[in-house]
């Protein structure tokens, strides 16, 4: 998938590039005052061999040179091992390369923040704002992490996802049993419970049969998505204007089975 969005921003407009390697599905965009392109690419395996020259071509649809770039956007998990320490990976080349900062951004966060709806077209960021206001909560944001768990988090609403307030529990590695104890803390009528299929594409929630489950989630909607690059360029924006950047160095991949964390991965050429 390709395309261009507008997206009025705030008076400051920092041009952000956003890599996300985290799921089977590549995702790069590029923020450059109001406009924003990007790149979708269903790939399964492969990211590190389409990541750099896709960055390019962005570059190049934008007519702006690597150097104009003010920070790079970096889903940093949890997620893939392999596609997060590509993601980093990258990120801390150009960041050094460059002497930019790095914005660490959670592709829970996104996916939930995508719940205000602007995960299926292009809106000027006021329309976002209102959709956002308008979008019911709370939100649920799950990822496959295979071998029968998932990645986890919740939010208030989609708009606190946006905000980057708290979530209800924070982004955990769970099985389905203990997913749905967490869900059913606070879930009720209207609940949006975004699914990453990663892989197997097997529902985030277990069936009926098993005991436990769909009942619990009392009509909540399960929709399967991906994480949106240009919601990650927006996040990236938003947290550097926040002061949220970091030092190449300091961006490390959350991995959070067994708590992996990988040390820096060093200049790429």
């Amino acid at each position: 998938m390709t395309g261009m969005s507008c997206v009025a921003a705030a008076s400051a407009k920092p041009t952000i590039l956003a890599i996300d390697t985290s799921t089977e599905r590549l995702g790069v965009a590029l923020l450059h005052g109001e406009v924003c392109v990007y790149r979708h690419l269903q790939l399964g395996t492969g990211h590190a061999n389409q990541l750099l020259g896709l960055v390019e071509e962005l570059l190049q649809e934008c007519g702006i040179d690597r150097a104009e770039l003010d920070a790079i956007a970096v889903c940093r998990g949890p997620g893939g091992f392999t596609g997060l320490r590509i993601a980093i990976g990258v990120a801390q080349g150009l960041a050094l390369a460059l002497d930019r900062p790095v914005v660490p951004v959670s592709g829970l966060r996104v996916l939930a923040a995508a719940a205000s709806g602007f995960a299926g077209a292009p809106e000027p960021m006021g329309a976002m704002a209102a959709t956002r206001a308008n979008a019911p909560g709370p939100v649920v944001a799950v990822i496959d992490a295979r071998m029968g768990e998932f990645y986890a988090a919740a939010w208030k609403d989609a708009a606190a996802a946006w905000a980057g307030a708290a979530p209800l529990f924070p982004e955990a590695l769970l099985k389905p049993q203990t997913l749905i104890q967490q869900v059913g803390q606070f879930v009720g009528p209207g609940v949006i419970a975004l699914a990453a299929a990663v892989g197997s594409a097997k529902a985030p929630f277990p069936d009926e049969s098993a005991g436990y489950g769909r009942p619990l989630l009392m009509g909540a909607e399960v929709a399967a998505t991906w994480p949106d690059a240009r919601i990650l360029a927006l996040l990236g924006r938003q947290g550097l204007l926040a002061g949220e950047g970091v030092p190449a160095e300091a961006a490390q991949p959350v991995y959070l089975r067994d708590q992996v964390a990988v040390p820096s991965v060093g200049r790429l050429a």
